[in-house]
This record gives structure tokens, sequence and C-alpha cells, in this order.
């Protein structure tokens, strides 16, 4: 037996069952019956189907020409699923909605407005006020509710306003927060910023922000018996000085950060949070405290004196400037103290080098750098460094005169430069 297909005309692609020729073929057999039709009569339909090539073009176009007539599309063409309501029917609709919510029976009037206002019909008038009042029907819920967080957090699930679902969800997480669930509030932070990236409660959002990432970063202990407080509290002030830059909490929340990453001896990242917090908040509270951790951090990331001059240098001038602008500051003392570090670093930096030239006999240089450590040790009063440097010269002991305080940074080529306090 063998399977032959065949193409006909109207019935597409049929395929025919074709008998041994050695056999006798019995043309009473379904199979036969259809050969011979479709040989025969190779033009025939089935009774009730149009032909022709844009029949089934006229068949979607008069089911889509129905559906329209009935109000199933929109004017853009999309499958509609606001049924028409008159004026007057709408006006009642809103009128029982005031009665029920004047009555107390918030859920009553709460339904029949969220269906008033998926109804297509209403005048711009009509839909404005509906929306007034749900709007003002779900605030005054929300007070209602303040300080339970399942009721505010089903009334941001609900289909209020995003002004009102935004702020049940914002107090919800503020209301999780206070029953000592911080990790929840912060995850349904982020929930509901990916749902409403544009909300109007964004005052909000940063101080409850601000308030769980503070509390968290200085939280001990673990939650879900693996995941770390302080880690997740690391994410929500990140989370916070990124997505709210100019927030009033922002300036704490950098200067938390700079102090945690400090801890964590991630100096890099601690020394970017403080140059944050000066760039974008330099009139904040903690300004002048991060004025003065900006040269501790930079004399805390370098591992030896001669490794980067340049870099004690900046942190020599800001220590300067600082002690000008801040006169009887009460960091005042702790700053002067990290000036006398910092030039004690820069002699030995020197003296490093002038030794180093010492040894491939290079004279110019080791008097160059000798001098150098000699009046920095001069000025900040370094007698271990003066001694060291004097030896260096041997009976050249002349130094030359102090060259004018330039801004940070600005002396690391020359030859002599002011350092210390």
């Amino acid at each position: 037996m063998r399977i032959r297909t065949k193409k006909n005309a109207g019935f597409g692609i049929e395929a025919t069952r074709e008998e041994d020729p050695k056999k006798s073929r019995d043309p009473r057999t379904p199979s036969n019956v259809t050969y011979l039709k479709n040989r025969l009569y190779p033009q025939c339909e089935k009774p009730g189907r149009p032909s022709g090539p844009g029949s089934s073009n006229l068949v979607l176009g008069a089911l889509f020409s129905l559906l329209l007539a009935a109000g199933w599309f929109g004017a853009n063409g999309c499958a509609s699923s606001k049924r028409s309501i008159s004026p007057e029917a709408g006006q009642e609709s809103l009128v029982r909605a005031e009665e029920a919510i004047a009555q107390g029976d918030l859920s009553l009037g709460v339904k029949e407005l969220v269906a008033l206002r998926k109804r297509a019909g209403l005048s711009p008038s009509l839909r404005e006020k509906a929306e007034h009042t749900l709007i003002d029907t779900g605030i005054q819920e929300i007070e209602v509710q303040r300080g339970n967080a399942s009721a505010l957090r089903r009334i941001y699930e609900s289909d209020y306003p995003e002004r009102v679902r935004a702020r049940a969800g914002l107090l919800a997480a503020d209301a999780l927060f206070e029953n000592d669930h911080p990790v929840d509030a912060f995850n349904l932070i982020q929930k509901l910023d990916r749902k409403f990236p544009h909300h109007p409660e964004r005052a909000l959002a940063g101080r409850i922000l601000g308030k769980v990432g503070l509390h968290l970063i200085d939280r001990k202990g673990r939650y879900s018996l693996i995941f770390r407080y302080r880690a997740k509290g690391i994410r929500a002030l990140e989370y916070l000085v990124l997505r709210y830059p100019l927030d009033s909490n922002c300036d704490e929340a950098y200067f938390a950060l700079s102090q945690r990453y400090e801890k964590d001896k991630e100096i890099d990242y601690s020394l970017e949070r403080i140059e944050d917090l000066l760039i974008y908040h330099p009139g904040s509270p903690y300004a002048i405290a991060a004025q003065a951790r900006l040269p501790y951090l930079r004399l805390l990331r370098l591992d030896r004196n001669d490794y980067d001059r340049g870099e004690l240098a900046v942190a020599s001038g800001e220590i300067r400037n600082w002690l000008a602008q801040h006169e009887g500051h009460e960091l005042e003392g702790w700053v002067r103290e990290l000036g006398q570090a910092c030039a004690t670093r820069l002699a030995e930096s020197d003296l490093s080098l002038a030794h180093y030239y010492e040894r491939i006999g290079a004279e110019e240089g080791k008097r160059l750098h000798a001098r150098r450590a000699l009046a920095i040790a001069q000025r900040s009063n370094l007698e271990p460094q003066m001694s060291v440097a004097r030896a260096l010269l041997g009976p050249e002991t002349a130094v030359p005169e102090a060259t004018t305080p330039r801004p940070a940074g600005s002396g690391a080529a020359s030859g002599t430069e002011e350092a210390g306090p």
C-alpha cells in the first residue's frame, strides 16, 4: 500500500490511499470515491462555505463591523472592557455612592465609585467629581486605619487612584517598621516604587526609607537565619541616595554609609560617600565633620608613605583649609592631631626617597628630598625626622625659605611645601 498526496481545487491538500496494483480495487471504497470525485469534479465546493481569495477577509470585516456597532471595540481599535453609561445613570450611581459613604458604609460606596470610574460615556465633570470623591474617601479610610499594616496594605492593593494607593502603601511600610519588621518595610517600598515610579508621596517615602535604613545599618544579627541586617541597611540607604538624591535625609545616609564602609575596610567607598555628601549637600550639618573626615580617609587609604605622595599633599592642604575655616570647632583638636600625622608621613616619604637616592649614588636627588623633609619637620616640630634629615645633608644644614602655602595638591612637585597645622 502506498500513500499519494494530491492537491485539488477548493479542498487544499488531500492524501489518497493507493492500493497495490496487483490487488483488485473496489470502486465503492471511500478513498476511491474521493479520488473519482476530485478527478471528475475538481471545482466542486462544500455547501455553505464561501469561496474566492477574499472570502475570509469579507467575513472578518463583517464581524468587526458588528462588534464595533455593539460597542465591543474602542476608538483605538482595541477591545474595550468599559461599557457605556448614560449621564443620568452615572449621576444616580454617584448619588448612591455618596449616600453610602455618608451612612458609614465605605465599602459599598467605594465599590460603586470604582465601578463608575470604569464605565465609558461619563462627562468630564462627572468623572472628575467621582475621582475626587474616591480620593477623599480613600484618604479618610487611610486615616481611620493608620497604624494597621494589614488594612493599609489592602488599600494599597485595591482599585483606589494612584495617590491613595501610594500613601497607603508607604504608611503600611511605616507601620511594619514600628512593629519591628524593617526588612518587610523596605521590601514594600521597593515594590511600591516599581508599581508607581512617579508617585506624588516622595517626601514621605524618603523619610521612611531613611528611618528604616539608619536602623538596619546599626542593627546586629540576622534575619531569615542567613542574611545580615547591616547588609540590608546598606542596601536601603544606597537605594535612598540613588532614588531620592535630594531628600533631606540623604546627608545623614551618606555619613552613615561612609562610617559603615570604613568599618568594613571599604575605604574607597567610604571616601566616595563623603565626597557625595559635600557635593550634593554642602550646607548640611554633617558637612563640617565630612570635611574633616576627607583627609582622614585619604591617609587611611595609603598603606605606605612612599606610595603616593600626591595624596598626602592633598590631605595636608585639606587639613590646612579646615583649620583656617573652622577655628574653635569641637573637632579642632582631632584635626590638629591629624595634621601632625600627615606632616610626619610627608617627612617620612621624603626621607625614604632620600635614602633611595643615597643607595644609588644620586647626590642631587638625595639632598633635594632631605632638604624638603627637614623643612616639613621643622614646621611641625618633628625632632626624629629633623635628625635624620640633617644626617643625610651632612655639613649642609641650610633650608630654603618656606614658600607660600598653596591649595591642596598643588605642591607635590615642588622642592618645599607647607605641611602640618
